[in-house]
């Protein structure tokens, strides 16, 4: 599965591992679930723990695509929710990524730019339905970019983007909503800042534009500066 720059196609292609003697192949390209949807793509494991949802977000819209696969394979007609914020305006307002927590029951986005928000929701790993949408706004830099949460699901940290004065926050949860100052505490602030991602050793990673070292969150289930965030403590 794959999502375009900014605004176009989620696609998937489907590989046959049996094909090139052993090697696989790729057997059906090109094939669009959206043909306009936003930079947003993640998956998560069914209830039954045998099948996955893939979703995606529809560009112009309030609707998430909810995509089946089971050892039948891909179910193309999609769950739809129609929740939250409308994702619309300047195309750049569709970068920042989208991350379930890891027990797969709540979601959150974060769009880019002037749209300036994350939303964190409810997900049923059932049904594959999203509902129940909390906004944190009123960010700074360029806005919200990169957001993970921590292991047991405590704690969302987002990171803004490429700005002066940008920072990270670590904000507990359930959060009521509302402006991020009032919301979130900030473990760091700087400049250039982008992507989060929790590693299998439980620790968040953060990167830096053009720089050669990871910023690490050494104990994300901790509050404040307990968490441990240091800067270029992974170099590259």
């Amino acid at each position: 599965f794959s999502v375009d720059f900014q605004v176009g196609a989620l696609q998937y292609a489907l590989v046959d591992m049996t094909a090139n003697g052993g090697m696989g192949d790729v057997v059906n390209r090109n094939n669009v679930l959206i043909p306009f949807a936003t930079e947003k793509i993640t998956a998560v494991q069914h209830a039954n723990g045998r099948d996955f949802w893939v979703l995606g977000h529809e560009w112009n819209s309030d609707r998430f695509h909810t995509w089946l696969i089971s050892d039948t394979g891909l179910n193309i007609t999609p769950v739809i929710s129609e929740v939250g914020t409308v994702q619309q305006g300047s195309t750049v307002t569709s970068i920042g990524y989208m991350k379930f927590a890891p027990s797969g029951q709540q979601l959150a986005l974060a769009s880019y730019s002037t749209a300036n928000f994350v939303e964190i929701y409810d997900f049923d790993l059932s049904s594959g339905s999203v509902s129940n949408p909390i906004k944190l706004t009123d960010f700074g830099g360029l806005g919200p970019y990169g957001i993970e949460f921590s292991p047991n699901g405590g704690f969302l940290y987002i990171s803004e983007a490429q700005g002066a004065r940008t920072k990270v926050y670590q904000v507990e949860l359930p959060t009521t909503g509302g402006k991020i100052a009032d919301q979130g505490v900030v473990l760091t602030e700087g400049s250039g800042f982008g992507a989060l991602q929790l590693a299998l050793n439980g620790k968040i990673y953060h990167s830096d534009d053009g720089e050669l070292q990871l910023h690490v969150i050494h104990k994300p289930d901790e509050k404040g500066a307990l968490a441990e965030y240091e800067k270029n403590a992974q170099d590259l």
